[in-house]
């Protein structure tokens, strides 16, 4: 054997050595994903700053290589690995609130706070040159329909750069109704919309679900009307049931105009894919 063949071959066995030790590392959840083929990048911290009050840290990344293009997507989003004792590393899966246009880094927003699980404790304590891994597979990005009218919005402070994120791409004549829950009122940080066409409520820590309904009928009764109308909610499990049954039994939206998705469960940490 040759020196380069013998060179080639040391190569192949760390790389498999590196990927055996993701794999126990990342339990079943990482062997699946890789046996799914999920693409995998290495993201760089390049900057890190306080956002929306302290509320939440951005995270700016640099990317060992071009993220893939539905990442530019609106509510589009990564599974990122985050270290724990023992070698061990926990999946969460984050918004992208912003991306390079050459795909070569993002920005990631981390809603840090007391009780926060693994990833915001790694998000208060990032430094420029830390690593973390990141996985893309199964994000649904936002999609709106051509004949789009308006959109309900609801979120709290894990889904509000989702929420942002949707603002930004909605075109210049659609509405937007939104609701913010939580604790904490970040409506005063919602990107500005030249037409005006957005209204935006706060719920203080109380169920969102009788506001919903209330703009919901506000739209029927002194607006346009819902047809052709989108609702997306992201947030807590609970409050996100009450929204479900509210919009199932109501019958306002076709099926495919429907996002409702739980990004956490009060009293665990950030758990659910995102």
């Amino acid at each position: 054997m040759s020196d380069e063949e013998t060179c080639m071959q040391d190569m192949g066995a760390r790389q498999m050595s590196a990927e055996r030790g993701n794999a126990v590392g990342r339990g079943f959840q990482g062997a699946v994903l890789d046996l799914l083929g999920a693409r995998q990048f290495d993201l760089k911290v390049v900057q890190t700053q306080d956002v929306y009050g302290g509320v939440m840290r951005r995270v700016s990344f640099s990317s060992d290589s071009p993220l893939p293009a539905s990442l530019h997507e609106a509510a589009a989003w990564l599974r990122l690995w985050f270290p724990l004792e023992g070698g061990r590393e926990v999946q969460r899966g984050y918004t992208i609130s912003s991306i390079a246009p050459d795909s070569d880094g993002c920005d990631i927003d981390f809603f840090v706070h007391d009780g926060g699980g693994p990833a915001a404790h790694w998000a208060t304590h990032a430094k420029v040159g830390d690593h973390l891994h990141a996985q893309v597979m199964g994000s649904r990005p936002f999609q709106q329909d051509e004949a789009l009218q308006g959109v309900v919005l609801f979120a709290d402070e894990s889904a509000f750069p989702a929420v942002c994120s949707i603002l930004r791409v909605l075109p210049i004549n659609v509405h937007a109704e939104v609701i913010v829950g939580g604790d904490h009122d970040l409506t005063a940080f919602l990107p500005e919309r030249r037409n005006k066409l957005i209204t935006a409520r706060f719920v203080d820590g109380a169920s969102p679900v009788s506001c919903v309904e209330s703009v919901l009928q506000s739209v029927m009764r002194d607006g346009p009307g819902l047809e052709n109308w989108q609702f997306w909610a992201a947030g807590e499990r609970s409050a996100l049931r009450d929204i479900r049954v509210l919009i199932a039994r109501g019958r306002h939206f076709p099926r495919s105009a429907v996002h409702i998705q739980a990004y956490w469960i009060a009293g665990r940490s950030f758990t659910l894919e995102r």
